[in-house]
């Protein structure tokens, strides 16, 4: 019995001394595949806080902190008929992204290039727009 009590107490301190290692390895196995999901899709910096793409268009639409490359809001200014967000850093194939207009408004359409989303719609006052933006194939 004391035989198998020590091959069990053994076994257990050989798994302990071996479980650090093991753990560093999968840490580093995994932290190399977020480094290729956060940077790879992107090459730019569109998960860096305080990179905000810049908004232009008729009527002056602002874009809500904390939007970035990848994903915001922007109002739409006073009648405004179009709207473009430029990604702080450009892609470098165009982006797959899902645009919605919150408000519904008759008439909304948008474009999508390596540097921007261009938005076309009826003209209006304040509506909401939601992106988000994913890397295309080839778009490293």
């Amino acid at each position: 019995m004391n035989i198998i009590k020590k091959l069990i107490i053994g076994a257990a301190a050989l798994l302990a001394l071996s479980a650090p290692a093991l753990a560093t390895q999968t840490l580093q196995d995994n932290l190399a595949v977020i480094g290729t999901v956060q940077f790879g899709v992107h090459t730019g910096n569109a998960s860096i806080p305080g990179q905000l793409p810049t908004v232009t268009g008729t009527g002056t639409p602002t874009i809500q902190a904390g939007s970035t490359d990848r994903a915001g809001h922007v109002t739409a200014g006073s009648s405004a008929t179009s709207v473009v967000i430029t990604f702080a850093t450009p892609y470098a194939a165009a982006p797959i992204c899902n645009v919605n207009d919150e408000s519904q408004i008759t008439s909304f359409a948008y474009t999508v290039s390596t540097t921007a989303i261009t938005i076309t719609q009826t003209s209006t006052s304040g509506n909401l727009i939601d992106y988000s933006c994913t890397a295309a194939a080839g778009g490293l």
